[in-house]
């Protein structure tokens, strides 16, 4: 069983929001609350519960607030910052290859977390402490409500895509709910694939 001291959190929370602009006009979007406490302080409680000490967090939109308010420390997590200057052309994609020299600091397998997507804990546990080296988290009873669901489209266990707003439901498995795991290698490979990527099509078509 992988231990957290063997894993390289990163938490994608550069974008604005553009369904909820009228709320987050002053604020990240994962710096809205539910109950009494800001979206990302459920995500860096939950890795400071779990025994992480560092965490990798990509900002973008008011990111001198976010650095401000949230700081260096959380509990035991010591918090690094990677910054996307083009968070408003840009998808998630780009965010994380920007991490990319942090990560090759230590070349760890990877904790990934959508700042904006809110789990239960124990989703979070489920992925870390799965026995597969890189796996992601589906809500299988999904629903179309927006239009821009992040679908997974899957055979034999296996990802074969993921892909947003598509009619067409064959082997669609369910909707990816902000978290995932993948090992050194396949991020090895990411990054590069990332890369070429970026050099061919530019950075604003992911």
């Amino acid at each position: 069983m992988i231990s957290p001291s063997h894993i390289h959190p990163i938490i994608l929370a550069a974008g604005s929001s553009r369904r909820l602009a009228e709320l987050t006009t002053d604020k990240p979007k994962s710096f809205l609350k539910v109950g009494n406490k800001r979206v990302i302080e459920y995500h860096l409680g939950a890795l400071n519960n779990l025994g992480f000490d560092k965490v990798t967090i990509v900002v973008g939109y008011l990111r001198e607030l976010f650095v401000k308010t949230v700081g260096n420390k959380y509990g035991n997590l010591n918090i690094g910052y990677v910054v996307s200057e083009d968070y408003a052309t840009t998808g998630h994609s780009w965010s994380l290859f920007l991490t990319k020299d942090a990560w090759e600091k230590e070349k760890k397998p990877v904790l990934l977390i959508h700042a904006d997507v809110l789990n239960h804990p124990d989703i979070l546990s489920r992925v870390i402490f799965s026995e597969e080296d890189s796996i992601i988290s589906i809500d299988n009873a999904y629903t179309i409500n927006t239009g821009d669901e992040c679908l997974v489209r899957g055979e034999k266990g296996k990802v074969i895509s993921i892909e947003f707003n598509n009619k067409e439901k064959e082997k669609i498995k369910g909707e990816f709910i902000g978290v995932g795991k993948f090992s050194t290698e396949f991020m090895e490979r990411f990054y590069e694939f990332l890369q070429k990527f970026f050099e061919k099509m530019g950075k604003n078509l992911n």
